[in-house]
């Protein structure tokens, strides 16, 4: 690591004119691609002092939902967010905590939530809509714009089919949308361990053992967790797709419900066997359990 910030050559701008090069000594510049791993290795530093913390009781994070998932800090990408109790004493041990972090790494914190420029990257995504995306793509590749439009060589409809169907291959921005949407279905089922998971089952009441989130939007949910929902309400087709072609390994057969899961060659059984699942005293006992019982009453007849 220290050969790769020692042998790089860099100048700066002083007054417009380019400065004589030189080779930095410690620190890394602007995009370069050691970044990510140096914010890892410091942020892992401030995960520690805040769970030593929490082991003193000096602060306490935050319980979510009715299993009471414990949160103290979230990151996402270089930006960190920090869950406490809205006490004076604790905000004020937190302080200490993040006032010792910014002596040991040299990392001044905090932001002016006063200044625009401190909102203005938000502001900026909100206004990156769907349809402004469109219009721009749209625009660039009939060399059009806002003030002077072309003559369009195709339907804009037709434009996401494949080229040999007679279109362009350019997806659409809000099937796109729908997909990645849907992703998080899948997310849902195969990361079990999760913590955006733990979090999600525990405020909403929902089961962490399930392959397959509620599909019904309620009032109660956030904004976004409608909107990865309500893909089901939105269309019919991509939800019946994707309930249909999702498969599930068994494995230790703990997370399979041997009644109600699609585990048998993609089958439910209690749709295809209703009369025996009607007279089963065990319709949500999962694979495993169902099989050691089986294993050890052949054991006993043994």
């Amino acid at each position: 690591m220290k050969e790769c910030v020692t042998t790089s050559r860099v100048l700066v701008l002083v007054n417009g004119s380019p400065s004589e090069e030189f080779s930095p000594q410690r620190g890394l510049r602007q995009g370069d691609p050691l970044s990510p791993f140096l914010f890892n290795l410091v942020v892992e530093g401030l995960h520690m002092l805040l769970s030593r913390a929490c082991e003193l009781n000096l602060i306490k994070g935050v319980k979510v939902g009715c299993e009471g998932v414990v949160l103290t800090l979230l990151h996402f990408a270089d930006d960190s967010l920090l869950f406490s109790e809205a006490e004076v004493e604790v905000v004020r041990k937190l302080k200490m905590v993040l006032r010792c972090f910014e002596i040991m790494s040299g990392m001044p914190l905090g932001a002016n939530p006063r200044r625009l420029a401190t909102w203005k990257p938000v502001v900026d995504k909100v206004k990156r809509v769907a349809k402004e995306l469109e219009k721009l793509q749209a625009n660039f590749l009939w060399g059009g714009s806002d003030s002077k439009r072309k003559i369009r060589m195709i339907k804009w409809e037709e434009m996401p089919k494949r080229i040999d169907q007679g279109g362009w291959g350019i997806r659409n921005l809000r099937d796109v949308n729908k997909c990645l949407q849907i992703k998080w279905w899948w997310r849902f089922g195969s990361e079990k361990d999760a913590l955006w998971k733990k979090v999600i089952c525990s405020r909403y009441k929902l089961k962490v053992t399930s392959w397959i989130p509620s599909l019904n939007s309620s009032n109660g949910y956030s904004a976004v967790w409608n909107g990865i929902i309500s893909v089901a309400e939105q269309s019919s087709s991509l939800k019946d797709f994707y309930l249909h072609n999702f498969k599930l390994k068994v494995g230790d057969g703990v997370r399979i419900r041997f009644w109600s899961d699609a585990w048998c060659q993609s089958v439910c059984l209690k749709d295809e066997l209703p009369t025996l699942y009607r007279l089963s005293l065990k319709k949500k006992e999962c694979l495993r359990v169902l099989v050691d019982k089986k294993n050890h009453s052949k054991g006993l007849v043994s």
